[in-house]
């Protein structure tokens, strides 16, 4: 996540656009062959009973579980809605680095894979922190601190329009999402 926005960047403006997605395709075919190598246990091995019913059986008991615990219908409730948000900034870095960026004298794609490859490095760095950091917070609260710095960047960028500052916001934003990722799991 670090590398390949800047290769993706590099490659459309030195080849083609049609380059990367040809590239990414033969990548995700390496890791399905990759894939092929791995050894599961066989099917008989596994406990439960692999039929529809079975999947909706177990999705209604979800549902249920999730609504009679407070904890559980909390966390659903916020991830539906950073969802809700995630889902309306999906892709507005783009058009941001289209519209905004364009002065830096970058090409959009290199401004988007600059931005991208800085949000992953924060993403690392916020990943690693949180085994720091959580023996002296809770996790609810580095939780907090993540959800806020993602919302910092989202409105960061509504204002900032120099190249540095937004690599600082894309940082941020990356730390942010290194801390909620981290812990949500575990929560």
């Amino acid at each position: 996540m670090i590398l390949g926005p800047v290769l993706g960047g590099f490659i459309v403006d030195q080849i083609s656009i049609q380059a990367v997605f040809i590239l990414c395709g033969v990548l995700f075919f390496l890791a399905a062959l990759c894939a092929l190598l791995v050894r599961l246990p066989p099917p008989s091995l596994l406990r439960g009973e692999a039929s529809l019913r079975a999947v909706y059986e177990e999705f209604v008991e979800g549902i249920h579980y999730a609504r009679v615990n407070v904890v559980v219908s909390t966390l659903t409730i916020i991830y539906f809605v950073l969802l809700l948000g995630l889902g309306m900034r999906f892709g507005l870095d783009v058009v941001f680095a289209e519209q905004v960026l364009s002065n830096e004298a970058l090409s959009t794609s290199t401004a988007f894979g600059y931005m991208a490859s800085t949000s992953a490095i924060g993403m690392f760095v916020g990943s690693l922190a949180v085994r720091y950091l959580g023996r002296r917070f809770a996790k609810k609260q580095l939780l907090l601190v993540g959800l806020a710095m993602w919302g910092m960047d989202a409105v960061g960028l509504a204002f900032v329009r120099s190249l540095p500052l937004v690599l600082s916001a894309k940082f941020v934003n990356g730390l942010g999402i290194g801390f909620a990722d981290s812990i949500w799991p575990t929560l």
